[in-house]
């Protein structure tokens, strides 16, 4: 095993600071700090675990790793750290007898708090739920506390819902409206879309009335991710379908007829 390990160290050195996961006969045997530093997990949180658990389950990888061959070219994709911080990185393996070298490297100035200003402000704001989601695969990268009470059980929670594909998590309430089709309609476009009419979304047994909006973030041509915003409007929706507004606005409408 010693031998294994140090096979492994000299690998990592020709790998220029990347982070590398090693495995033995499917086990994992070896991480080096990069790794660490980079996703926020301890040696004993992923040392004797698969590859395929730690990289799918704790990583929430975006890609799956068992399509991924030595002789493939780098593969992009989303990992999320300990702290559910989403990174975009490419991952390739190398692989020798029993031993699998996974190398994963952090693309430049993709993080989203240097891509997208003042993200951490934006995200403590409860008054509306805010959301970002990946394209063109349409993951959930990053969301606020007031979205994720939009959404049903169980996927109300970050652990529950970040690095999901948005159509496994919303609830056809929600996914008609705002979601389905619009999202591939608005990456194709590249056009922003407000939600004129309101969605009545249920939770808890209760009606809850949202407006939208979301809008395409650009990479150069290409749109990177859809920022979606939402804001409650029930307590509006309720006065103007109350019956004394109903009232009043039947005897708007009876003095104007009354006056033509």
């Amino acid at each position: 095993m010693k031998d294994v390990r140090n096979m492994v160290e000299a690998k990592a050195v020709r790998t220029d600071g990347k982070a590398v996961l090693s495995t033995y006969q499917d086990s994992i045997m070896y991480v080096n700090d990069t790794f660490l530093n980079l996703t926020g997990y301890c040696k004993n949180q992923l040392i004797n675990r698969s590859a395929q658990e730690v990289i799918h389950n704790l990583l929430r990888a975006t890609v799956d790793i068992t399509n991924i061959k030595p002789e493939d070219e780098p593969i992009t994709c989303f990992i999320f750290t300990r702290t559910l911080e989403p990174i975009e990185v490419t991952i390739s393996i190398e692989s020798r007898f029993h031993e699998e070298i996974f190398i994963i490297s952090e693309i430049p100035n993709s993080r989203l708090y240097e891509k997208i200003h003042d993200t951490d402000r934006i995200f403590s704001d409860d008054k509306m739920g805010i959301c970002i989601i990946s394209a063109p695969d349409l993951i959930l990268l990053k969301a606020n506390h007031f979205f994720l009470k939009i959404l049903n059980e169980p996927f109300n929670v970050d652990e529950k819902a970040i690095g999901r594909r948005i159509e496994d998590i919303v609830s056809d309430d929600l996914g008609d409206p705002f979601f389905g089709e619009k999202l591939k309609n608005l990456i194709n476009t590249k056009q922003s879309f407000y939600g004129e009419k309101y969605a009545k979304i249920i939770r808890k047994g209760n009606k809850c009335f949202h407006n939208s909006m979301i809008i395409p973030y650009m990479q150069g041509d290409q749109v990177k991710y859809l920022i979606a915003v939402f804001i409650e409007v029930t307590d509006y929706i309720r006065e103007r379908e109350s019956p004394g507004a109903k009232k009043d606005g039947r005897a708007a409408k009876g003095t104007i007829g009354d006056h033509s």
